[in-house]
């Protein structure tokens, strides 16, 4: 599964999207990847959830599926 974030830092949807990615990791099997646009306090605690790619620069909606996508082990679309 691919998670997609707009920041990794400590406001109410990044937070609400790490408090989801715990209770997969302690509740479940799924594997699990997460893009987020720019980087920020959170990320070390997405990376130890999952594999995790920090998109800079310019990026579109494309462009975020295909490094998740790649991050996860999955050939892009």
């Amino acid at each position: 599964m691919l998670f997609l974030s707009h920041a990794a830092v400590e406001i109410g949807p990044p937070s609400m999207l790490l408090s989801l990615q715990r209770w997969l990791r302690e509740h479940s099997d799924l594997r699990f990847a997460t893009v987020s646009t720019v980087g920020g306090p959170l990320l070390s605690r997405f990376e130890a959830l999952g594999p995790t790619v920090v998109l800079r620069g310019a990026w579109s909606p494309h462009l975020v599926a295909k490094a998740g996508l790649e991050r996860a082990g999955h050939p892009a679309l």
